[in-house]
This record gives C-alpha cells, sequence and structure tokens, in this order.
C-alpha cells in the first residue's frame, strides 16, 4: 500500500510567530522614533494583510524612512536573536506524532536561510517527524515550485495558515486544509474553498479520519509510551533529507 504524503507548512502552522513579528515592529518603531503598535492590534494588521510600509505608516515613520526599515526587518526576521521567541503551537507536537503514523510528512517553509531554518527544527525537537524539509532558500520560487519537486502516486495533502498554502493544493488537486492559527483569517482561508479549515493543527488529525483518508480513519492516536519514545528521539534524529 502506497504510504500517503502531507505537506505541512511552519510558520503559524506548526510554530507561533506572533511575538517575533512584534518584536521586530517595536525595535524598529522605535529607531524611526515612533510608538509601535501593542502587539494585539499589530497582529490584527497583519491577519488584514497590511504590508509593513502601511504599518509604519500608521504610527508616523516617513515615507523615506521605511524603505530602510523594511530591508532591516527582512534581515531580521530569520535572525536567530529573535527566532528564539518562536514556540510549537501547544497542539503541534501531538499533531505530529499522530499524523507521522499514517502518512509521510513534508515541512515546506518559505524561509530564505536554510541552516537557520534546520537548526531552528532541530532545537525545537521536531525533525524526527519529516521525511524531509524543503525550505525556499535564495531561490525565486513560490511554494507550489517546492511541492511540485516531489513525483507522487499515492494520496496526497497540504495543511498551512496562509492563502498560497491552500491555492498549492487547489491548482495541484490535493487536498487542502487550513489552519486559522497564523497569518491566515478564517474567511479569507475559507475563500480558496480548501476541504476545510479548523481553528489549529491539532484537529487535523480527526478530520482526515472523518473524511475517510488512508489509514486515519482506522489508526488510533499513539499510545502514552510510544508518544514518549518519539518525543525523545525527536531531538536528536535528523529527518530523511533536506531539499
Amino acid at each position: 500500500m502506497i504510504r500517503p504524503l502531507i505537506f505541512l507548512d511552519l510558520d503559524g502552522t506548526l510554530i507561533d510567530v506572533i511575538e517575533r513579528y512584534w518584536r521586530i515592529h517595536c525595535l524598529l518603531c522605535c529607531r524611526a522614533g515612533t510608538q509601535p503598535f501593542d502587539r494585539d492590534r499589530y497582529w490584527e494588521l497583519k491577519r488584514q494583510y497590511r504590508r509593513e510600509s502601511a504599518i509604519f505608516a500608521m504610527v508616523g515613520v516617513a515615507g523615506e524612512v521605511e524603505q530602510g526599515l523594511e530591508e532591516e526587518r527582512i534581515a531580521l526576521l530569520e535572525h536567530p536573536d529573535y527566532l528564539f521567541f518562536d514556540t510549537l503551537i501547544p497542539s503541534a507536537l501531538q499533531a505530529l506524532r499522530d499524523l507521522a503514523q499514517v502518512a509521510d510528512l513534508v515541512l515546506v517553509s518559505m524561509r530564505h536561510d536554510r541552516d537557520r531554518f534546520l537548526a531552528q527544527i532541530l532545537g525545537l525537537g521536531i525533525s524526527s517527524f519529516f521525511a524531509a524539509l524543503i525550505a525556499r532558500g535564495t531561490d525565486r520560487v513560490a511554494k507550489i515550485d517546492l511541492v511540485r519537486r516531489f513525483s507522487v502516486t499515492g494520496p496526497v495533502a497540504i495543511i498551512g495558515d496562509t492563502e498560497e498554502d491552500l491555492e498549492t493544493g487547489r491548482t495541484l488537486g490535493i487536498v487542502s486544509i487550513g489552519v486559522s492559527s497564523g497569518l491566515g483569517s478564517r474567511d479569507a482561508l475559507l475563500a480558496c474553498k480548501p476541504v476545510a479549515v479548523v481553528s489549529n493543527i491539532g484537529e487535523v488529525f480527526a478530520l482526515l479520519g472523518q473524511l475517510c483518508w488512508p489509514a486515519c480513519s482506522a489508526a488510533g492516536k499513539a499510545p502514552d509510551d510510544s508518544r514518549d519514545r518519539s518525543s525523545s528521539a525527536a531531538a536528536t534524529k535528523k529527518p530523511t533529507h533536506f531539499v
């Protein structure tokens, strides 16, 4: 039997990035001599897909300063000092344990720095759940191009928090599931016509079972002793390959 394949997004799907984004916003606003938005208001604007230039303008950053701040922001987004603030979404670890029982998992990210991407995955202790890790790196490609690198013949799904994730699934004709724990709002994700939109990654395994997706409807969650072993191995084991 061909083992199913699931493509998973990272930021907003498996990890909470709000603190990282907001702290960078605060730093740059302070350097520009303006008052930053509070955390909730800033993230509300991000979920409305407001560009950083627009957000800077809203707090009174002069137009001629915006470009320099945006360049600095891009550099800081993947800096270890700020990646440090990322945390696993509470349901993510159990979700990975459950999904890895029934499918090969591939992590697909639009991150630019592959070394820092891999270091973070190892540091979070989740590398062993994945058959492969994919980061865009310096390639000027869309997420659909990264997914297309895999030749698959069995059941395939993609899970993510942005419209790009879901549009990738729709274009390729694969099962797509949105999670509203990240950048994309529920309404924005539903507009992409996925199979479903759930509040977080922890709801995906049960959903796939309800959809009678291969193995998920029959498989139960990992027993407690199995969960302990997988958590320990995840801290040290590297994925099958890094693309």
